[in-house]
C-alpha cells in the first residue's frame, strides 16, 4: 500500500504544477539588524536577522528605537548591495543621522505615502498617476533590470497613514475601512514579496484598550492584518537611561521581546543599547547571550572565560572582535 501511496503522490506532484512533497520553507536570505543578540532571538543565529520574504512588524511605546531599528537594516541591505526604500509616513528622516548608522542617501529610495492604497500601489502593485495614466511600482522597476536583488521596503510608520476613503468623508463619519485594507494590501503583496527577495518592516504604535480587565491591556492601531501576516513581531520596551559622567543622558535601553517569531523559537528578548550619537549598540546583549548558551563562562568579580583564555566586562568587546572563534563555536 505505501509504494502504491508513493506512486500516487509523484503523479500528483508530476502534473499539478505548484505541488510537491513536505518540505520545510526555507529562508535563503536574512538582512541584519545591526545588533548580534537582536539577530539571534529573531533568527537563532548571531550573523543573520530578519527574514527576505517575510512581513515584520516592529511594535512598541515611543521613543523605543523602531524607526532607528528601521535605519540599520535599511544601511544593512544596501551594504550587501540591495535596494533600500523607506515610506515615511511621519516626515521624520533626518539625512545627516542617517548618514551616521550607515545608509547611503544617494541611493535610499524615500516616499511619503498619506494612505494605505498608496503605500501598495506605488510601491508593490502599480497605480494611476494625476492624469489617469498607469504607472509601473516601484518594485516592477526594480525587478525588471535586479531580479535577484534584495530588497527592504520599510513602512515608518502605519499609524500615521489614511485612506482613500477617510480623505473623502473628511470629519463626517468614522473611517471603518483601514484594517480592510491593510489586510488586502498584505494578501495582494506576499506573493510578490516572495518572488521578489523583499523584506517588508512594519512600525507600529501600541494604544492602550479602554474598559479591559483580564489579558493584554494594550494593541497595535490598524487591525490584525499586520499581526496575522507578519513573520517575526518584535517588541520593543523601555528601559533604563545610559548616562555619561552620572549626568549626561546619551542613551536608553531598551528591552526587545519577540512575541510572534515564524522563522526561530518566539518569547525571547534581549536588552539594547540605544545611543543618540550613533544608534543601537551592536555589542549590547551579545555577553548575556553567549554566556546563556554555553559558549562563554562567567566567573567572579567580573571576570569570563572562552576556553582557557580570560577576560574583563570591560574588555569584551576587543575580546570578542579578536577572537572569530566564539561566533563560529
Amino acid at each position: 500500500m505505501k509504494d502504491i501511496i508513493a506512486q500516487i503522490v509523484k503523479s500528483v506532484v508530476k502534473s499539478v504544477e505548484g505541488a510537491e512533497t513536505g518540505q520545510e520553507v526555507q529562508v535563503d536570505c536574512w538582512i541584519d539588524t545591526g545588533n548580534y543578540a537582536l539577530n539571534k532571538i529573531i533568527s537563532g543565529f548571531y550573523k543573520k536577522g530578519f527574514p527576505v520574504g517575510r512581513v515584520v512588524d516592529i511594535f512598541g511605546d515611543p521613543s523605543t528605537g523602531k524607526s532607528l531599528l528601521i535605519y540599520h537594516v535599511l544601511a544593512s541591505v544596501q551594504k550587501m548591495g540591495g535596494i533600500a526604500i523607506l515610506d515615511d509616513t511621519e516626515d521624520a528622516y533626518m539625512k545627516e543621522f542617517g548618514e551616521k548608522i550607515g545608509i547611503d542617501n544617494s541611493d535610499l529610495i524615500r516616499l511619503s505615502s498619506l494612505t494605505v492604497e498608496e503605500h501598495f500601489e506605488k510601491i508593490f502593485l502599480g497605480y494611476k498617476d494625476s492624469k489617469g495614466k498607469e504607472r509601473k511600482s516601484i518594485i516592477d522597476v526594480i525587478l525588471k533590470d535586479a531580479p535577484a536583488c534584495p530588497i527592504v521596503v520599510a513602512l515608518d510608520s502605519l499609524a500615521l497613514l489614511s485612506t482613500r476613503h477617510e480623505q473623502e468623508v473628511k470629519f463626517e463619519r468614522p473611517d471603518m475601512i483601514k484594517a480592510k485594507q491593510i489586510r488586502a494590501g498584505l494578501r495582494m503583496a506576499s506573493s510578490i514579496m516572495k518572488n521578489g527577495n523583499i523584506l517588508h518592516i512594519i512600525s507600529n504604535h501600541v494604544i492602550a484598550k479602554m474598559g479591559v480587565l483580564y489579558g493584554p491591556k494594550t494593541t497595535t492601531p490598524g487591525g490584525s492584518g499586520v499581526p496575522f501576516q507578519a513573520s517575526v513581531r518584535l517588541e520593543l520596551s523601555k528601559g533604563g537611561k545610559i548616562k555619561e559622567n552620572e549626568d549626561k543622558v546619551v542613551g536608553i535601553e531598551c528591552k526587545a521581546y519577540t512575541t510572534k517569531n515564524k522563522v526561530s523559537s518566539p518569547f525571547k528578548n534581549t536588552i539594547l543599547n540605544i545611543y543618540f550619537d550613533k544608534g543601537v549598540d551592536s555589542y549590547s546583549g551579545l555577553l548575556d547571550a553567549l554566556v546563556e548558551d554555553g559558549v562563554i563562562k562567567r566567573g567572579n568579580a567580573g571576570y569570563h572565560s572562552f576556553g582557557e583564555e580570560t577576560f574583563r566586562t570591560g574588555q569584551f568587546k576587543e575580546f570578542f572582535d579578536s577572537h572569530p572563534a566564539i561566533i563560529e563555536k
